[in-house]
């Protein structure tokens, strides 16, 4: 079998370049530049509308300062060997302020585990009030006290006249009034205030203190400033910017507080070590005075020695510096360890005093007995007065410091709450509703084009060596948009070459019947065989225009509309079904003149398709379609024959052995290469010759650039 209209190579359009491919792509896009600029508009409504229902989120901000400032210890003044105290940790004060000391104190101080809102419709009211202003009603609770049992339980509330209202918990009903405390046995609650109408009903819910801490902490975000100077930026963000702003003022003030409370407290602390010492070492001295007193009594005024009186001083100074050494250990071991290298200096001074002090008491074990004993008492009495007198003032330093208590924290910046909302960004949600937009209807138009399989260019036959005698443009005048089928359709009971004779597509015709005339000339006969691939193609157009275009160009043209199935051809001639047709002579026989039928066209005659029959493909294989068309061949120029779609139906394969010329109809769009060439075969098979194709329905797109003005087309 001739495989003549078979072939493997791609079509031209696929072995095209990148360049030539992305030239492609932005011409079918701007074929549909109307579609994607509908789409658009569309999204960028729908990013309007959503960008003004969406709730605003405002953002307030405070800035605190955290100074750098030792304890007040007993002794903070530590010797230059030790470090100015322990300096100021981003992290931990971080910590502190996103703690449930700090963010719960600001819950039960503000309220904000207790939620109401008016019982309406949530949605439906958020978007009035963004849109139009619509205020809800509200009521402002001051505390409210309810058994664990009702915990994140919503609570009905129903304001009935004069501020009175009614509180449903559980199965108990509990009635009040605006501004008067309610107390029962499971609830305790007031309502200060209330904005609303009379008959408004609202929903109350206590949360869960620890879920409300937690959801402030995510909505808290705390900036340590870069440098290390303490300083530390809180920001937070929500829907209601008064609301904010008191939560962020209060934080801030809560953890200004407990930072003052806890220097009081360090202070009272040490104020109450210090005045217990006070008394001890008070008691201590007035003993050791006595007994002093009473030594030299007994021993007649012993005086010391100036080398005595040397190695006294030395002693006493040296104890004292010992006992401050002490208080100060016992403050820098709450900060570091004893491998700490300040620890380590602290202590080898201590080791050099002790060694200094070992070396005095070794010279005052050379003294005599009396004086080693006076010298003794005496430095007992120095020394406890020496501590007594610091203590002393210490004492005095503290209850100063403890009333005048500031603390390390200073709020630099009380909170303010941006004008403008930071979310949502209606500009950048319309930019790319915009972009979305452009990009879904661009992927729609795109994907479409890739999924059809149809011929979109002749070029793609003429490779395979199918010769294209015309390219018919899409006719418009004529086209019938199906709502579930995109491939426009002709269903008309006038002809396109009466009712637009300029239109493209019958120019395209016109050339087709010069192209003809030429090739008819050296066929066997005038039988014109016009078949097609599949239904829908638009071969009954191409007949009945094809045939009033011949007819006004001088020559006698009869059209036979053999789809003895589907034919619709008497509609547009005949205007009439019941009058015999071509089924009725090739069933009973009779006089051939009495199935053709003038029309109102000159030039122009008609044989119908006649009664529906059942068995058409055998009907045209009787000697009764033989003779009709032998008998027509001789009465007229040229016959032209109207033929089911061969890949439907055998007819056109039995008709096509009567014409010298047949030609073939090719959808755009619609038909494939493999739909095409199984029709050449299947004619082949049967011994028809098809001298070429019609590619008809072709819609000018900026993909595919065709002049039909003179005939031709270009890729």
């Amino acid at each position: 079998m001739n495989n003549r209209y078979v072939s493997n190579d791609p079509p031209d359009y696929i072995q095209r370049g990148e360049e030539i491919d992305l030239v492609h792509i932005l011409k079918v896009l701007f074929y549909s530049k109307v579609w994607i600029a509908a789409t658009t508009l569309l999204f960028i409504v729908c990013g309007i509308i959503i960008a003004n229902t969406l709730t605003p989120i405002y953002k307030s901000d405070a800035l605190i300062q955290v100074e750098k400032n030792p304890s007040l210890g007993i002794l903070n003044k530590l010797s230059p060997v030790l470090p100015d105290g322990a300096g100021v940790s981003s992290e931990s004060e971080v910590s502190l302020i996103k703690s449930r000391l700090v963010i719960g104190k600001t819950v039960r101080d503000l309220g904000l585990d207790i939620v109401t809102t008016e019982k309406t419709y949530p949605v439906a009211n958020g978007v009035l009030q963004r849109l139009f202003g619509h205020q809800p009603a509200k009521i402002t609770i001051a505390y409210l006290s309810l058994p664990e049992a009702y915990i994140n339980q919503p609570l009905k509330l129903d304001m009935v006249q004069s501020g009175d209202f009614v509180l449903y918990v559980g199965e108990s009903i509990v009635e009040g009034k605006v501004g008067v405390p309610v107390h029962t046995d499971d609830v305790d609650f007031l309502i200060d205030s209330a904005q609303l109408t009379e008959n408004t009903s609202f929903i109350i819910i206590k949360r869960n203190e620890y879920s409300v801490i937690e959801e402030i902490k995510e909505r808290l975000s705390i900036d340590t400033k870069s440098g290390g100077n303490g300083m530390l930026h809180l920001s937070m963000t929500g829907p209601e910017p008064v609301i904010i702003s008191k939560i962020l003022d209060n934080i801030a003030h809560n953890y200004l507080a407990q930072d003052v409370a806890r220097k009081s407290e360090e202070a009272s602390k040490s104020l109450a070590f210090l005045n217990k010492q006070l008394l001890q070492i008070k008691s201590n001295l007035i003993e050791a005075e006595s007994k002093l007193n009473e030594f030299r009594k007994n021993n007649e005024s012993v005086d010391l020695s100036l080398e005595a009186k040397f190695i006294l001083d030395n002693v006493v100074a040296i104890d004292t510096q010992l006992n401050e050494l002490t208080f100060k250990e016992a403050e820098i071991s709450k900060l570091y360890k004893r491998t700490h290298p300040a620890y380590k200096a602290l202590s080898e001074k201590k080791a050099i005093l002790i060694a200094e002090k070992e070396k005095l008491n070794q010279r005052i074990s050379a003294m005599p007995s009396t004086q080693q004993e006076i010298l003794s008492m005496t430095r007992d009495v120095q020394m406890g007065n020496d501590i007594y007198l610091v203590l002393l003032n210490k004492q005095h330093e503290l209850n100063i410091s403890k009333a005048s208590t500031l603390g390390n924290v200073r709020i630099i910046d009380r909170a303010v709450t941006q004008l403008k909302p930071v979310k949502p960004k209606k500009l950048l949600i319309v930019i790319l509703s915009a972009m979305l937009g452009f990009l879904f209807s661009s992927g729609i138009i795109l994907v479409r084009n890739m999924l059809i399989k149809g011929i979109r260019q002749p070029a793609e036959l003429e490779m395979r060596d199918i010769p294209v005698y015309a390219v018919v443009p899409l006719a418009p005048e004529l086209t019938k948009r199906r709502r579930c089928r995109a491939i426009p359709t002709y269903q008309s009971d006038e002809l396109l070459a009466n009712s637009a004779p300029t239109s493209l597509a019958i120019e395209a015709l016109r050339g087709l019947r010069t192209s003809l005339h030429f090739a008819m000339l050296k066929a066997g006969n005038n039988i014109l065989m016009i078949s097609g691939t599949s239904p829908g193609v638009g071969k009954s157009f191409v007949c009945s225009n094809l045939a009033v275009l011949m007819a006004q160009a001088g020559t006698r043209v009869l059209l036979i509309d053999c789809d003895l199935r589907r034919g619709y051809l008497h509609r547009i001639f005949s205007k009439t079904e019941s009058r015999a047709g071509l089924a009725d002579f090739l069933t009973e026989g009779g006089n051939i003149e009495s199935v053709i039928q003038k029309t109102e066209y000159s030039g122009v005659d008609f044989i119908g398709r006649g009664r529906m029959v059942t068995h058409p493909a055998e009907l045209i294989m009787t000697d009764n379609f033989a003779e009709l068309i032998r008998a027509c061949s001789t009465l007229y120029d040229v016959v032209i024959v109207d033929t089911p779609p061969i890949l439907s139906v055998t007819d056109a394969a039995i008709i096509g052995r009567y014409a010298s010329t047949s030609l073939m109809v090719v959808r755009f769009e619609q038909n494939s290469i493999k739909e095409v060439e199984a029709g050449l075969r299947r004619f082949e098979q049967n011994d028809v010759a098809i001298q070429g194709t019609i590619f008809n329905g072709v819609e000018k797109r900026a993909a595919e650039s065709y002049t039909y003005g003179d005939y031709s087309y270009q890729d």
